[in-house]
């Protein structure tokens, strides 16, 4: 029997798009234009829109990109780069897509000898995520030398020690995950790429009546990702090489809908998770068919956000309020200021505590970018939803009404961290999973 564990979804969403029958009419400078001004939308549906647009015409367009590919605006340049990649040939020395970038956000270099929970910590501070530990866990003996490590290559080997691993449902929207007993050994071991895992939570095969048949398998995967980045979209998975034990290769098939998996706005409702579930498909040879396969590498299209900033404000005791900070951005010179205008108790509501802020966002960052959270005095962390509207104006100042739900200690949370991420680009992923059952 097939074990399938239970997995939290993060709010998901399919946006349909059927594959072209035809060619797209052709594109004028006019278009583009409009288009590289939809791309520093706030909305994210017209972004996404605009992007998908110029991706399929970057060919025909490059004479138009080739104009702005110098545009004063940070975000139009960088699109307006990656373009002109993908448009292929000469792309006059402009450099490839910031994979590196996009997967240095998940590399942990870390030395550390002491306790589990001391190490996790430590970990903590390297790169953001914290993990809740069973009551009687978190004393194992730990020590961990790891220089340029993907994130959940580094927690998972942590854990290990002291035969814990990270729950399904991966972090949650306040950066926040419980690692529990494992429930059984894994089909198949776990890969690794920057702040991404992708492992194997189910196989099924359906075989056709008739002579000669190919047996269809599909492998059903668990994508998860740390809090260092936040995942907006990302595209069916597809098969990019597959072999067996003896060297034999095999080909995915083609069984999902052409489209992007997009997250809710803000993919951090209460009980939401960092993870979600995807799938690639196998049709396997009626005659002696493989039980496992040695090596599937498997590759995802991801849009997701990066350089992450947080702004921290103590509420213990009885704060002054508001208080302001400015957070230094990527970029030299550049701050952004929030404010927390206030934060206390609901009145009306015994287990409520409700919270207003304010930030004035760079350029192109939408409100969606923005995740709030509280810290409780025992250090868990518990996320907050919005109980009023988020919007950004055209100064970029965003305003949030945001309330924290659920049964709090009396003294309440003792800081409220905003945690939001300044850039978002199109990576692709590449995952090698070993040793993966197909029966």
């Amino acid at each position: 029997m097939i074990r399938l564990p239970a997995l939290l979804l993060a709010g998901l969403v399919l946006v349909g798009s059927a594959r072209r029958a035809v060619a797209d009419p052709p594109v004028t400078r006019e278009e583009v234009a409009r288009l590289l001004a939809d791309v520093a939308s706030d909305k994210y549906q017209v972004r996404e829109a605009a992007l998908h647009r110029l991706e399929a015409v970057a060919r025909a367009a490059k004479p138009f990109l080739v104009e702005r590919r110098d545009d004063p605006d940070p975000e139009v340049q960088r699109t307006v780069r990656r373009l002109l990649v993908l448009a292929g040939g000469d792309d006059g020395g402009v450099p490839a897509v910031d994979v590196a970038g996009a997967r240095a956000e998940g590399l942990v270099t870390l030395s550390f000898r002491g306790t589990l929970a001391d190490a996790l910590r430590a970990l903590d501070a390297a790169r953001p995520g914290r993990v809740r530990l069973p009551p009687s866990g978190g004393q194992a003996a730990v020590e961990i030398d790891a220089k340029a490590r993907p994130y959940f290559e580094v927690l998972d080997g942590l854990l290990a020690r002291d035969g814990l691993e990270v729950a399904d449902g991966g972090f949650d929207g306040a950066g926040q995950a419980s690692a529990t007993v494992p429930n059984g050994e894994p089909l198949a071991p776990p890969a690794y790429d920057g702040p991404f895992r992708l492992d194997v939570h189910s196989v099924s095969s359906t075989r056709t009546l008739g002579r000669g048949k190919a047996t269809r398998t599909t492998i059903g995967l668990r994508l998860r990702w740390s809090p260092a980045i936040q995942l907006t979209s990302y595209e069916p998975a597809n098969v990019v090489a597959a072999t067996d034990s003896a060297g034999h290769a095999y080909h995915g098939v083609d069984t999902q809908p052409s489209g992007t998996v997009g997250f809710a706005p803000y993919g951090r409702q209460i009980g939401g998770s960092f993870a979600s579930t995807l799938s690639v498909a196998f049709d396997l040879p009626p005659d002696s068919p493989p039980d496992r396969l040695a090596s599937v590498d498997v590759r995802i299209k991801a849009t997701l956000r990066r350089d992450r900033r947080e702004a921290r404000f103590d509420v213990s005791g009885s704060p002054t309020l508001p208080a302001t900070v400015e957070v230094p951005g990527p970029e030299r010179g550049r701050t952004t200021r929030v404010t927390l205008e206030s934060f206390g108790p609901d009145p009306d509501r015994r287990v409520a505590w409700n919270l207003v802020s304010t930030l004035v966002l760079p350029k192109g960052v939408g409100g969606g970018a923005v995740l709030p959270c509280v810290e409780l005095p025992d250090g868990t962390l518990r996320g907050t939803y919005a109980s009023g509207s988020r919007v950004v104006a055209s100064d970029g100042t965003l305003r949030m009404v945001e309330r924290v739900q659920g049964v709090l200690p009396e003294t309440g949370p003792t800081a409220v961290r905003i945690v939001w991420f300044e850039r978002e680009e199109s990576v692709p992923l590449v995952f090698t999973l070993k040793d993966v059952p197909v029966r």
